[in-house]
């Protein structure tokens, strides 16, 4: 018997594997590899090492996993199908049943018999479902393999950046592997970027709602929540993705909540900070001058090491790569802008849906509305449950909607997280696949592809300022998914897509909803004008400024060749 606490995933995996290795040869061999003598003449030993795997070992593992010549229906199916016996299918579930362990509880409520009847449970933070195996396993650049070696090793706080299409996800990824399970926090500006790396929005996990509070109110927040206390406690590494669309006041009172909840003085309380995003894309959301976080004093202390990523990992197009390079930094010259006007006459499989990406969120649910309405079949309608006291200002704050409209094949995406484990959080999209008896919806997800999931009432809580008491919504925890806005995008790959960009507003969102697609070929540009290409002057600034640390003999002013990257030695 043993007992494995706080292990990295990536090193569990390993050794799971090692040891099954180990089990599978003494099947084989009909006898122990080796016998540890009883010593009861003193305490026994607290460990006992697993030899690695010899070379030897390996040979046979390999020999006895390959399938018989016998066993190959003919010459032409050469691809091996590896052997399946009652042990490797128990260490296949207890594999996944481990690489399904999560880091941190958080209370929250799941899905009951009743609508209005909800059992409390816990659920995790973060889910190694979505991520890659170890046995396929992702091969890392250079420059990728630099930045997990910073954070790994150094214990450093890291603010690692680059283009869209440069693998930050990639990295994010072999980072959670890499890291304690039971002290990490993987969260999200959005709730579509935290799904993408199976964990929460940093709103849900520092336990306290900034709406023009001051740091000492955040604090308060939190100190009543005596589980939240204990995260913020526990945690020893937080990872923060999507980074550009965290304020400065809100990264202060991050800052700040830290500090004093850990008794600790040190920047951000001694959390080891891994903070990735890219500030050319989307800001803050702000009526006025977006404030970004690298504008904070606390940014400045607490951020110990920056890494420019230069090599784009998701587009194969060259053209397309360079167009993008200047569409980053607000620069659209004639032949961008006649190559990008031209992409309105590609043409898409009958069998392909693009998904619309929109600039607001109205194009959004009129272009739903429509495709709902064209769906053959039945309709059925879902009306919320709201409180009283649920007035207008309530309804503008909560995604859910006061009547939802479905019909068998509608598109549909969460607006709420049900299983982070089983990737159902805010943005899964799937598609309406019947109903039940109960009436309710079942979707069948993109993360869930084998099996339709039963969709019911959920629980949506609003704070008006000025109320002690939340007020109450309930209804599906879903929204029409034809089309969704740019916003929502960030942080996607889609195959295809239509994009909007007629009333584009915000900085860099042209590039964000550009450089969703892997090529030019997969997008349908309506309504292209080089005026809606923009980049924030202080972002541009400040990019200038940390390429000016790495290397100042290079001319950042040359989008062309793309941002450089921060060259990291070996530590």
């Amino acid at each position: 018997m043993f007992q494995m606490f706080n292990c990295a995933p990536r090193k569990l995996n390993v050794f799971m594997k090692s040891l099954q290795a180990k089990l599978d040869i003494m099947k084989m061999e009909k006898s122990p590899i080796s016998a540890v003598p009883r010593q009861f003449s003193r305490p026994p030993a607290v460990f006992s090492v697993l030899s690695p795997l010899t070379i030897s070992e390996m040979r046979k593992v390999k020999k006895l996993r390959e399938p018989s010549a016998l066993a190959r229906p003919s010459k032409e199916a050469t691809t091996p199908k590896r052997r399946t016996s009652s042990m490797n299918l128990l260490a296949g579930g207890l594999e996944n049943r481990i690489m399904n362990r999560s880091i941190g509880l958080k209370r929250t409520t799941s899905f009951a018999r009743d609508d209005r009847e909800k059992a409390e449970t816990l659920v995790s933070l973060k889910s190694f479902k979505d991520a890659p195996a170890i046995s396929e396993r992702i091969q890392l650049s250079d420059e990728q393999k630099s930045v997990v070696r910073c954070v790994i090793n150094s214990r450093t706080s890291v603010f690692f950046t680059g283009s869209a299409g440069t693998g930050k996800s990639v990295i994010l990824r072999r980072i959670i592997e890499m890291l304690p399970a039971g002290n990490t926090y993987i969260t999200a500006a959005t709730g579509v970027a935290a799904s993408q790396i199976g964990g929460i929005t940093l709103h849900a996990f520092c336990g306290f709602r900034y709406e023009n509070s001051t740091p000492e109110q955040c604090l308060k927040q939190v100190l009543r929540q005596n589980h939240m206390v204990r995260q913020w406690k526990q945690c020893s590494h937080l990872i923060i993705d999507e980074i550009s669309m965290i304020d400065r006041d809100f990264f202060e009172a991050l800052e700040y909540v830290a500090r004093t909840v850990r008794n600790n003085d040190k920047p951000f309380g001694g959390i080891q900070l891994i903070i990735t995003g890219d500030f050319f894309q989307l800001p803050p959301v702000s009526k006025d001058e977006p404030v970004f976080c690298f504008e904070s004093e606390a940014w400045s202390r607490c951020i110990q090491k920056t890494i420019v990523l230069k090599n784009v990992k998701r587009q194969n197009d060259n053209v397309f790569v360079k167009i993008l390079n200047n569409v980053r930094v607000g620069k659209c010259d004639f032949k961008s802008a006649d190559i990008l006007k031209e992409s309105s006459k590609n043409q898409f499989p009958s069998s392909v849906i693009p998904t619309k990406l929109c600039t607001h969120s109205d194009d959004a649910d009129r272009i739903n509305s429509s495709s709902i309405e064209t769906t053959q079949g039945d309709a059925k309608t879902f009306h919320a449950y709201d409180d009283e006291s649920f007035d207008t200002h309530a309804k503008a704050r909560t995604l859910a909607q006061k009547k939802l409209v479905l019909k068998v094949g509608a598109q549909v995406m969460l607006i709420k997280n049900i299983d982070v484990i089983k990737g159902l959080c805010n943005g899964s999209r799937g598609f309406v696949e019947k109903f039940s008896e109960n009436g309710n919806p079942m979707i069948r997800f993109v993360s869930q592809a084998d099996a339709s999931i039963e969709i019911r009432r959920s629980k949506f809580s609003v704070r008006i300022p000025g109320s002690d008491a939340p007020l109450i919504r309930r209804q599906l925890p879903l929204q029409l998914a034809w089309a969704i806005s740019i916003h929502k995008s960030q942080g996607m790959t889609l195959d295809c897509a239509e994009i909007s960009l007629e009333r584009v507003f915000a900085d860099g969102q042209a590039y964000v909803a550009l450089s969703r697609a892997r090529s030019l070929a997969a997008i349908r540009i309506i309504g292209f004008d080089a005026s809606c290409v923009r980049a924030n002057s202080k972002v541009i600034d400040f990019y200038k400024s940390i390429e000016a640390e790495c290397d100042d003999e290079q001319d950042w002013e040359a989008p062309a060749a793309g941002p450089r990257l921060k060259r990291v030695r070996s530590i």
